[in-house]
Parts: structure tokens; C-alpha cells; sequence
């Protein structure tokens, strides 16, 4: 009302009410205490005068007697006083002895004699008794009702009092403010440039008064400036950072408490039209003469939408975190998937490896590759399950010694199963001497290889794949590895962005040769965290040069292989401490849902002549575990029905104290201390490391340590032929009575498990096979009645049992029948499991290879279908003389690598046979000069010659002049010692089984 009233006068005329209101109040407070003279006050004591007056002159004539007389001077009182409207003398027995001005007509008694303002009673005494009383009646003091308040002096005093000082202050305060505002200080081209600024501005005395706001402020609040003067900042809602309202946390108030500028503070300030406003507040006090702080100019910068896109990019961080988390999950659900059958595959590679004296050279090596390639995949999988270093994005690096040409024998061993698919040729061809030792990170050098070597492989149809090592300068000695490929090249265009994440030649090579495009990028940067790079060349149409080049540190003291000695360091096979461990009798309980891991750990635990006791689940487990007092339990983590954490915590919980061993395919970080927090005692990742498991058990059991030393077979040791299997006996299996027409099972190719050959696993194959044909039959049904669900949990037992029990081939079609059950698609479903069917007769026609073995006799007579083929005559040298390396004669310390050359040569030897038997010229030319080069430097002379005649022969492709050279080079390879006098039968035999 007072803006109404006094418009942009309203800050002094509160200020002049307020004035004037104290005044008043002042006078109030006077009236009511008395201090200030009062007129009813005053008319009440004359009447009072006046009653005690009569009253004592009616005393005396009562006294007289003489009433007559007081009468009549009550009558002249009355008419001489005008506010005396009728007075009477009454009698004690109430009898009225004077009335006048007709006093008993308008008289109202009063009880107890109370006077009021109107009515007053005054006693009359005679002696010491009361006689009677003098009643008065008065007109009243002050007139009734609103009118009669009004007219009250004191009342019309004070409004007199406050209309007057009203106006009085509110003249005076427009005549001192004038002097005193601040905003008059500032000069007029100063106020004009600061309300040009588009921040908001304020200035505030020392009690956080506003006492100068420019028009961005103003307009921003809806209020004109003027008016803002003389408000406290406070009046405005503003918040800190944290929705704080309290006033002690201003940035202003802290500036002028401190003295300092306080700058880049967050406040929000809540306007009236429900939105919100956040500023970056700046605030630097202002100091009066002597430093003393006399008020703070604050600068309020509107950054609302710079807070908005703030929360978009929290929400969009927060979004980001929930993908990684799910993405963390998505990693641990696949390092199950993917742990679960490589425990079998290395599992059940280790149990094959330790059977020592049962292998042979070739399959003791087939063996190392396999493990060492699981192996590689395992630290694959550990790197890219390692979220600390994907997120951050960190390739993190181990410099250790390492066999740089062994790196190279290890990738093109994985390497060459794929090279062989493709009919590839894989070679190895050193340029310079290379070092034995270098320094580098060994398992990066082994996937940027495995990878380069590997793209070379998948863009080569035909021709072949050359790794070249080099040192070309010494000085500067740098290690240079060239793969160089045959196949469909690249444009100069392809090779500058074939380093490029996710970027292929063209979409046609993403559509023939599938890829992601991310694999030359990830080893691109491998090796320039290694300190080194990888250079890309190529002709279009021609093939390609990829070259890895790691610089070498100092080489002053390393030795250095020549070229002719790397193909002994290609075969070199270190002999290994052999650890076997004593383990006391003890009972082991082993818990887990596959079958598979399962019969692994029976056969490794039992071969240590454990007892042994298995569970299908944790509810299973836990049953067992309370009914029997096992040493030690063995428990997978993820189970159905009761998984390994319940299972574990339960056992903890009912007493059980002996040690409970966590196997799981989780490999992510957390979950060992979540196992350990669950109640498990160790910790092992799947695959399982049986050397691990083992040393473990023997901790827990107190076993005792044994060491060998692996040594190669002496001649005392039977040697095993090469072909351990000859033809089936086609009568002692019988396929099921739903195999294929005669003529489609005729066409069939038998497939054989890996691990068939190992006698102590063909029972679990032959049970595989059994339950495969149970699963096949649900899998129809489930089909037939489309239950996709049951469909894809048989599809996926399929995928992780059949390759843990040696049956590659089928985990790629047991894949695409779970993802078609998956999609509900049933004409793909249908048609992957007829292609599971036809892998399934396959098996079974392998089984019955397996069981329907006929060995060969020492001269292979076993009876073949004539073909065409003829086989070469086997030559009789058993009275020869013994050929012995010169090398080892000189020096026995040689003799190890004179053994590996000789077990070497056995494998070369066949490979010689099979290619004079099939006319293959050129390669029969390259394992000729591998002989004639090889021989000589191991100290087998003899053999240089006739190998350097049947290599000219081959060029020639003079059949006569092969089969004479060929003569004298096998007679001389049989009289090599240590040789098997068996080979070339067994290279019969072999040939009449790749021939049948």
C-alpha cells in the first residue's frame, strides 16, 4: 500500500512511519502510566471532591435534624452543577428522605455501594453506625460508542501527534537521504556502463544491505533498481551448490568476514516464476581507509546452461557407467563361457603330455602347441577381461629376456594348422645372424606376430607365407621380422590406413574374409609400447610386407646364432624339471556341474592316488560333504540349483572347517576376495593348471616333493611307431538304426576325438557319443514342439562338452543352433541340427576307427584295395654299420641336440617317403636340401651327397634318378643310430591309410 501510495518514495516513507510510530508509541505508553494529564482522570476526582462535599454537609443537618435545610441545599447543588443530573439522601432502612431532580425515578442501585462514573454513592455515618447514604447521579464522562472514543482527548492528541511527525520525518528524510544515498556517489556514465553489462552486479554494505544494483540484477528479479536499494540480500532465496539456504554461507558474507576476494562460488537464486537461476559469484570487498571492511561488490555471471549441459553430461557419465557395468558383466559372463571348455581342453592336453613314455616326438610336440596356444588364449583372455587397463586405456608392458627365434617357432606352430587348411606353405628364413636373448615384452611380441602372421594367412588363397629375421646393423641393432605374403595385396591408398581402428580395404573384404578391422590397430600399438613399430608395404594383386621392428638394447655380450644353426634352435626342446609329488591317503570331494571337469579332475586326482568322491551341483556338494569327512573339497563357484557362495557359506555355518577350494571360470577382478568372503579357503581360475592344483593339494596334505629331470628316450625305452592305428575292421561297429542311405554313410568322412588315442579317455568319448545321441533325440522333440528355450540349453551343452572331450567341429554349429533357437528361428534351427546329426554318424564312423583298430605287422601286410598305389621297397641295412655324428664324438655335450636332430630327421624321413610316393617334385626338392644342409651340420656327413643328387633329381623331375637317390638316402637314414629300424614300414603303413 505504501508503494501505491508513495511510488519510488517508499523505502523514506517506511522509514518516516516508523518514526512516527515510536513517537506515539511513546505517548501511549505515558498516557497509560500517567504521566500524561488525563480530563476523565480529573472529572472523576471533582466528582469524588463534590460527592465527600455533600455528604459531609448532609452529615450535619441530619445531626440538626434539619432536613428542610438540606434539601434545600442539595437542590441549589444540583442546579449549580450541570453534570450533576439528581441527587437524594436515603435512610438506613432505605427510606429516600431527600429527592431531587426526581433522583428515585432514574436511579439504579449499585451493589456494594461500588461508585461508577455515573452513579456514586457516598455512606453517611452516625457515631460509628452507618445512617444512610447521599446517592449522586452524574451525566457520563465520556459519550458511548465509536464517537464518544473519537472525541477522547488523548486519542485526538496522538493522531494529531502522528499526522504531524509523518509528515515532518518524511520531509526531513528526503532532504538527508538525498545527501546520504549512495547511488547518488556514483556518477551517471559509470551507472549507464554498468547497467550495459550483461552480468549482474551488486554492491552491499557491511550488514549485506543492497545499497547499488545495476538493470541486469533488476531485471532479473522483475524489480525496478531504486526499489532494491536498502534490501537486505537475504530477502532474495538464495542456495549453494548443495541446496544450502543458510545466510552464513554467502559468498559475500565470507568475503567481508575474511577480507578477501572469494571467487568461482556456485549460488542459486529461485526466481518467482518457479525457475531457477545458478550464478558463478565473484566477490571482493570493499575496504575503507585503515583496511577495514566497509561492504563487497559481487559479480553474479548466469551460467544456467552451462550447469544444464553439466547435468546432461552427468546423466550421460552415469548412462556410460550402467553400459560399463553391464558391459563388465557381459566380460565376466564370457570369461565363464570361455574358461569352462579350455579347463578341458588343457586339462585333459596336460593329462596326455605327462603320459611321457606312451608319446611319440610328434605328438608329444602336437601336445606343446596345444598347450602353449591355450595357454596364449588365456592371457588373451586375461587382457581383455582386465577393465583397468581397457578403461584407461593403458598397454602396459613386462620387459623380461626372451628367445626371440623360439617366439617365432611358438606362433608359427599355432600358425600352421591354418596355413596347412588353406594349403598354405609356412616358412621360416633367417637373413642375418639374429640374437639368442633380447629384452622385450614376450607375450605382446607373441600376439602382434600371431596376428600379423594370422591376416597374412586369411588374405592368401594360394602360395605361401615367409617370416624373415634380421639384424641389418649391428651398430644400430634393430630386430626386423618380415612377414611376407602371396596373397591379394593392398592400394597405396588401403596401406596408409591399414593402422586405422575398425577401417578394412573395402566392404567387399569385410563381406569375403569377415574381420572387425581392429587387429593391426591393437598391434600397432603393441609395438610402439614395446618401442618399436610395424611398417606396412604392398603391391596390389602381389601380396603384402608387414615389419615388426623392436629396437635392441645394448648386444655387446649376447650371443648370436648364425642362419645355419637356427633350424636347431626352431626344434629346440629344453628338458624340464619334472616335479612329482608323494601325496598321503586322503579323500577328496570334487563339486561341479560339467561333466567334463568332472572326469578331468577324477582321472588327475585318482592318478595321484587320491580317493575320490564327485557332485553334479552345490546342494549335491553340500549333502556329501555333511554325510562324509572329506580332507579337502574341490567346488566349482557357479552351479545350478545351489551355486558355489551358498554352498560354501552353508558348510562354514554347520561346522565344516576343512579347506574348500574355489574352482571358477570367473576370472574378473573382486571375485577372489568375494570367494574368500564367502568362505572359501583358496582360490584357483579355470583352466586349471593341474601342476598348480597339484602343489596346492600338496600343501594342504603335507605331500613330499620329488624332482626329475625329463630326458629324452634311450634306446633301452620302447620306441612307439609314428601310426599308432591301421584300417577298421568295418564289421565291429554298427551305426544306429537311424543313420544315413548306404550310399550318403559311403560318402562320409569318419571323425575321431583327440582324444581317442589315449587309451584312459576312450571311455569318456564313447560316453559322449552314447548321450549325444539321447540329446539329438530331445533336441527333435524339442524342435517338433518348438520349445526354443530347452532347444538352446541342449544347444548349449552341445557347444561346451563336445570340445572338451576332443570334437572340435562341433562347437561352431553347436553355436549357430543355440543362437537360431535363441531367435526362434526354426527353418535355421532345423537345418544346423541336421548338420549335427551328420556331424554325430561322423563320430560314430570315428568310433568305430577307434575300436576296430588292426595293427600292422613289422613287414605292413596288412591287406589294402588295390589302387594303383605302389609301395617302395623297404631296404634291409641291419648289417651296415651304425652311422654316429662326428659331432657328438668330438664334443658329448652335443649330444642332446645330435638326439633332437635325429628325432627331427624320423619326421623328415616320412615326409621324404610320402612325397617320392606322390610325385610331389617340389616338395620332395625342399626337404631334400633341408637334409643336405642339416646333416652336414650335425656331423652326418654321409648324408650331404646322395641328399644334394635327390634334391637335383626332383628339379629335374627324373623319376629314375629319384628312385635311385631316394635308395641311397633311405638306406643311410636307417643306419643313423638311434634311428626307429621301423620308420619306413610305418611310412607304408601310413600311406596305405591316407590312401584308403
Amino acid at each position: 500500500m505504501i508503494e501505491r501510495i508513495f511510488g519510488r518514495h517508499s523505502s523514506k516513507a517506511r522509514i518516516a512511519l516508523g518514526q512516527s510510530s515510536i513517537i506515539v508509541s511513546l505517548v501511549l505508553i505515558a498516557a497509560m502510566t500517567g504521566l500524561l494529564p488525563n480530563e476523565g482522570n480529573i472529572k472523576r476526582e471533582a466528582r469524588i471532591v463534590l460527592a465527600e462535599t455533600i455528604a459531609v454537609n448532609s452529615s450535619l443537618y441530619i445531626t440538626r435534624s434539619d432536613i428542610r435545610r438540606m434539601h434545600s441545599a442539595l437542590e441549589v447543588t444540583v442546579e449549580r452543577n450541570p453534570d450533576l443530573l439528581s441527587a437524594g439522601v436515603r435512610r438506613r432502612d432505605d427510606k429516600l428522605l431527600a429527592d431531587i431532580s426526581e433522583h428515585s425515578v432514574n436511579w439504579v442501585p449499585v451493589e456494594g455501594l461500588a461508585s461508577t462514573d455515573t452513579d456514586v454513592v457516598v455512606p453517611v455515618w452516625e457515631g460509628e453506625q452507618q445512617w444512610g447514604q447521599v446517592e449522586l447521579r452524574f451525566v457520563p464522562i465520556e459519550a458511548p460508542g465509536f464517537l464518544g472514543y473519537m472525541k477522547n482527548p488523548v486519542v485526538i492528541f496522538i493522531m494529531f501527534l502522528s499526522s504531524a511527525c509523518f509528515i515532518i520525518f518524511f520531509w526531513y528524510l528526503g532532504r538527508m537521504l538525498k545527501q546520504l544515498d549512495p547511488s547518488q556517489a556514483v556518477p551517471d556514465r559509470v551507472r549507464s556502463a554498468l547497467d550495459t553489462m550483461a552480468e549482474s552486479l551488486l554492491v552491499m554494505d557491511i550488514k549485506q544491505n543492497i545499497v547499488l544494483a545495476n538493470q541486469a540484477f533488476a531485471t532479473l528479479v522483475d524489480r525496478p533498481a531504486e526499489k532494491l536499494v536498502g534490501l537486505k540480500a537475504s530477502t532474495f532465496p538464495w542456495q549453494d551448490s548443495k541446496n544450502d539456504t543458510s545466510a552464513d554461507k554467502y559468498p559475500w558474507k565470507l568475503a567481508m568476514e575474511s577480507g578477501q576476494p572469494i571467487t568461482n562460488h556456485i549460488v542459486r537464486l529461485q526466481l518467482s516464476d518457479t525457475s531457477k537461476k545458478t550464478f558463478m559469484v565473484n566477490c571482493s570487498p570493499v575496504l575503507l581507509p585503515g583496511g577495514k571492511v566497509g561492504g563487497v561488490l559481487v559479480s553474479l555471471d548466469d551460467v544456467t546452461a552451462l550447469e544444464e549441459k553439466d547435468i546432461e553430461l552427468r546423466r550421460s557419465k552415469e548412462e556410460a557407467e550402467t553400459a560399463n557395468k553391464a558391459k563388465s558383466e557381459f566380460l565376466a559372463n564370457m570369461s565363464h563361457e570361455i574358461r569352462t571348455p579350455m579347463n578341458a581342453i588343457l586339462g585333459f592336453t596336460e593329462l596326455l603330455r605327462r603320459d611321457r613314455g606312451g608319446l611319440q616326438p610328434d605328438q608329444r610336440k602336437h601336445l606343446n602347441t596345444i598347450s602353449s596356444s591355450g595357454q596364449h588364449l588365456l592371457d588373451l583372455i586375461n587382457d581383455i577381461l582386465d577393465l583397468s587397463k581397457v578403461e584407461a586405456g593403458r598397454l602396459d608392458v613386462e620387459i623380461i629376456d626372451c628367445k626371440p627365434v623360439q617366439l617365432i617357432q611358438q606362433v608359427m606352430q599355432t600358425m600352421k594348422v591354418k596355413a596347412d587348411e588353406k594349403a598354405l606353405v609356412l616358412k621360416f628364413d633367417a637373413l642375418t645372424a639374429i640374437p639368442e636373448e633380447i629384452e622385450t615384452d614376450p607375450g605382446r611380441v607373441r600376439q602382434i606376430l600371431t596376428n600379423l602372421i594370422g591376416n597374412s594367412i586369411k588374405f592368401t588363397e594360394q602360395g605361401s607365407i615367409t617370416i624373415h629375421a634380421s639384424v641389418p646393423d649391428r651398430a644400430n641393432p634393430q630386430l626386423r621380422i618380415d612377414i611376407v605374403d602371396t596373397g591379394i595385396g593392398m592400394t597405396e591408398q588401403q596401406v596408409s590406413s591399414v593402422f586405422d581402428p575398425f577401417v578394412q580395404a573395402d566392404s567387399s573384404i569385410t563381406r569375403r574374409f569377415g574381420g572387425t578391422g581392429l587387429g593391426l590397430s591393437i598391434s600397432h600399438k603393441f609395438a610402439q609400447a614395446l618401442g618399436g613399430d610395424i611398417v606396412a608395404s604392398s603391391d596390389y594383386g602381389q601380396g603384402s610386407t608387414f615389419t615388426l621392428v623392436l629396437d635392441l638394447k645394448d648386444t655387446s655380450n649376447v650371443t648370436w646364432l648364425t642362419p645355419e644353426n637356427l633350424l636347431i634352435e626352431l626344434e629346440h626342446d629344453d628338458s624340464a624339471e619334472v616335479v612329482k609329488w608323494k601325496l598321503p591317503a586322503a579323500s577328496i570331494l570334487v563339486v561341479d556341474d560339467g561333466n567334463e571337469n568332472r572326469e578331468l579332475l577324477k582321472l588327475v586326482l585318482e592318478d595321484l592316488g587320491l580317493d575320490v568322491v564327485t557332485a553334479i551341483h552345490g546342494q549335491d556338494g553340500l549333502v556329501k560333504a555333511l554325510e562324509n569327512n572329506f580332507d579337502i573339497i574341490l567346488m566349482d563357484v557357479q552351479m545350478p540349483v545351489m551355486d558355489g557362495y551358498s554352498a560354501v557359506s552353508e558348510m562354514r555355518r554347520m561346522g565344516l572347517k576343512q579347506p574348500v577350494v574355489a574352482l571358477t571360470a570367473h576370472a574378473m577382478k573382486g571375485i577372489e576376495k568375494r570367494c574368500i568372503s564367502a568362505g572359501y579357503s583358496h582360490y584357483m581360475t579355470k583352466p586349471i593348471n593341474i601342476d598348480e592344483l597339484v602343489a596346492l593339494l600338496a600343501e594342504l596334505l603335507d605331500g613330499e616333493k620329488l624332482i626329475e629331470t625329463e630326458t629324452e628316450i634311450t634306446d633301452e625305452q620302447e620306441v612307439l611307431p609314428v601310426v599308432k592305428k591301421a584300417l577298421p575292421d568295418p564289421s565291429s561297429h554298427v551305426l544306429p538304426p537311424n543313420a544315413l542311405s548306404k550310399d550318403i554313410s559311403e560318402a562320409l568322412q569318419p571323425i575321431v576325438s583327440s582324444l581317442a588315442s589315449n587309451e584312459k579317455f576312450v571311455s569318456i568319448v564313447k560316453r559322449f557319443v552314447s548321450r549325444l545321441e539321447e540329446q539329438i533325440i530331445e533336441m527333435n522333440g524339442a524342435l517338433e514342439k518348438e520349445e526354443f528355450s530347452e532347444l538352446s540349453d541342449l544347444a548349449h551343452w552341445l557347444k561346451g562338452s563336445a570340445g572338451s572331450v576332443g570334437f572340435d567341429m562341433f562347437t561352431e554349429v553347436a553355436i549357430e543352433l543355440e543362437s537360431a533357437a535363441i531367435a526362434r528361428d526354426s527353418s535355421a534351427a532345423r537345418s544346423n541340427l541336421s548338420a549335427v546329426e551328420l556331424l554325430y554318424r561322423r563320430a560314430c564312423l570315428g568310433l568305430a576307427l577307434s575300436d576296430g583298430t588292426a595293427r600292422l605287422d613289422a613287414a605292413g601286410s596288412s591287406e589294402v584295395v588295390d589302387d594303383g598305389f605302389k609301395p617302395l621297397p623297404v631296404v634291409n641295412v641291419s648289417n651296415e654299420s651304425v652311422l654316429r655324428s662326428s659331432l657328438s664324438e668330438n664334443n658329448p655335450k652335443y649330444q642332446q641336440i645330435v638326439d633332437r636332430f635325429v628325432t627331427r630327421l624320423e619326421e623328415q624321413s616320412v615326409e621324404i617317403h610320402s612325397a617320392v610316393q606322390r610325385g610331389d617334385y617340389e616338395a620332395l626338392g625342399k626337404l631334400s636340401h633341408w637334409l643336405k644342409g642339416s646333416a652336414g651340420s650335425l656331423g652326418f656327413s654321409e648324408l650331404t651327397e646322395p641328399a644334394m643328387e635327390l634334391e637335383e633329381a626332383a628339379k629335374c623331375r627324373d623319376d629314375v634318378a629319384i628312385r635311385n637317390s631316394y635308395g641311397k638316402v633311405q638306406a643311410l637314414i636307417l643306419r643313423v643310430e638311434n634311428i626307429d629300424p621301423a620308420l619306413f614300414v610305418n611310412a607304408e603303413s601310413l600311406e596305405t591309410v591316407s590312401k584308403v
